[in-house]
């Protein structure tokens, strides 16, 4: 009998003291509103971990009882189907993972300069999302940010962000320009993958271009490489039918483009229409032209293959008269675009 009770002792004891860890392990959760709050009382800041309203603007309370709200939780608002915009607090401090992942009403997002932390997937298959402007301090936009945001037309980076995370962008099929490339150091694989961008200049503070970053944009034209790029994978540009690259003499983007068989323009070679050798196209050169046209001067098979500019086999009055249009800019001189 004496052992039973024992053995029932024991029994509570530790049922007690189960219950015990499991509420001092689990973080209470406080509804008020719309809002769900948890709270950390050492520092008196509160995490928005839940949102039970329908709103179509959101504006998220910086303080709940006495308590500044200084995060928006992992998956706080992931899945709302109304929500069109989101207002943040002045308080708030960090933006965690997937926090507004698949939020398909969102059309635009704004995260303020007073953010210091942004998470994962945070805007991950957010389908309306048109505009998002990251001004938050940060360095690096996180991976999979914008992914499968297939509206998404307009971004605009704080120039503090200098690596763009992977996969970041991809799947954005409405993105058709990117210009805040200039203060990013590195981008990550499958960053601007199947995106609607058409022209894209390389900053020189790149120099990795890294796996299917670019890949199966059909839609991109062209992309101007600098020298500082000496890595470029295999799959970069994958699928991509229509690129033609810029590229310079003696650099390794030149190596890349003529080992993979990629269309490329050789930026600092010599221009067409510049038969003086100037480096520039200009009135001198349709002189020239007519010179030549006339049995005046002679021309070097060099200097003949850039007069001809209409690559007709000729370098007549017609080449010069197309120079002097292009000075004008009534006539944009064909590149010399390399073909495979």
């Amino acid at each position: 009998m004496k052992n039973l009770k024992r053995i029932i002792a024991i029994v509570c004891v530790s049922v007690f003291l189960i219950c015990c860890f499991s509420f001092s392990a689990s973080a209470l959760v406080f509804v008020d509103g719309d809002f769900g709050f948890e709270l950390k009382s050492s520092t008196k800041e509160a995490t928005i971990v839940s949102y039970y309203g329908s709103d179509q603007v959101v504006t998220i309370p910086g303080n709940y009882d006495n308590y500044s709200v200084t995060k928006l939780g992992s998956n706080a608002l992931s899945g709302n189907a109304e929500m069109q915009v989101l207002n943040l607090p002045t308080t708030m401090k960090k933006i965690e993972n997937n926090s507004l992942s698949n939020c398909t009403a969102l059309s635009s997002v704004r995260f303020p300069t007073y953010i210091i932390s942004l998470g994962e997937y945070v805007c991950l298959n957010c389908t309306s999302l048109q505009t998002a402007y990251v001004y938050a301090s940060i360095n690096k936009l996180p991976d999979y940010s914008f992914a499968g945001c297939s509206s998404l037309t307009t971004v605009d980076l704080n120039n503090s962000i200098t690596s763009i995370g992977a996969y970041a962008f991809q799947d954005c099929t409405s993105l058709s320009k990117i210009n805040f490339l200039s203060g990013v150091s590195s981008i990550g694989i499958h960053s601007f993958e199947n995106t609607a961008v058409k022209n894209i200049t390389i900053p020189e503070s790149i120099d990795t271009i890294p796996e299917y970053a670019f890949a199966n944009c059909s839609s991109l034209e062209y992309v101007e490489i600098p020298k500082s790029v000496s890595s470029i994978d295999s799959t970069a540009f994958y699928n991509d039918s229509n690129l033609v690259l810029g590229v310079y003499k003696d650099s390794y983007a030149l190596q890349y483009a003529e080992e993979n068989k990629i269309d490329h323009i050789i930026l600092d070679g010599d221009k067409i229409g510049d038969v003086n050798g100037d480096g520039v196209v200009d009135i001198l050169d349709s002189t020239e032209i007519q010179k030549y046209a006339a049995e005046r001067i002679d021309f070097t098979d060099e200097q003949f293959e850039l007069g001809d500019i209409n690559k007709d086999g000729y370098c007549n009055v017609i080449d010069a008269l197309l120079v002097q249009k292009s000075v004008i800019g009534a006539y944009e001189i064909p590149q010399n675009i390399i073909r495979y």
